[in-house]
């Protein structure tokens, strides 16, 4: 009958390991040899803006700008935005930023009618990422917060021919 009982306990235990999936399960009490399991998702993530995540305004006067960044997941976030003046629209773009499974975040850009552009990151604090690549116009991509706004600009390297605008969250209704 103990043999059963102990048949059955490893049977539970390789059971609640395969529920768990690729993380490691650990028996016994925890120690310094043993620190916690970081979840892929966690580690897919680690370094994205989390931060850029919602929907933003931007109003002058009759010229307008629509942002939309997605929540990081899968190492990525996804952005659309949209510019333009009183009720015609003059542009739009797709944006990724991705973290690479080597560590490497990059932000990919795709206006209209253009090709991809990939910018790698440059700088990242807090509540603020730079991407650059001096190959491409313009070379310096901005994004950072400001209390509750969302900054964005653009420019060269040397922070010439900078264009920079301030979004306002907006409400969607919608919940990640």
């Amino acid at each position: 009958m103990k043999r059963t009982s102990l048949i059955t306990g490893i049977a539970t235990v390789l059971l609640a390991a395969t529920a768990v999936g690729a993380q490691t399960l650990h028996i016994g009490p925890p120690g310094p040899d043993r620190a916690p399991v970081v979840p892929d998702a966690e580690r897919a993530n680690a370094g994205l803006p989390a931060w850029l995540a919602g929907t933003w305004a931007m109003e002058a006067g009759a010229r307008w700008a629509d942002a939309v960044w997605t929540s990081p997941r899968g190492g990525m976030i996804l952005g659309l935005g949209r510019k333009g003046f009183g009720a015609e629209q003059e542009s739009w773009e797709a944006l990724r930023i991705v973290r690479t499974k080597a560590g490497v975040i990059s932000l990919t850009a795709r206006r209209a009618g253009g090709a991809e552009l990939d910018y790698p990151l440059a700088v990242a604090a807090a509540e603020s990422i730079e991407f650059a690549n001096a190959a491409h116009t313009p070379q310096r991509i901005r994004l950072w917060r400001a209390g509750q706004l969302l900054m964005t600009e653009t420019s060269a390297l040397d922070g010439s021919e900078a264009e920079r605008m301030n979004y306002r969250p907006v409400e969607t209704g919608v919940k990640d």
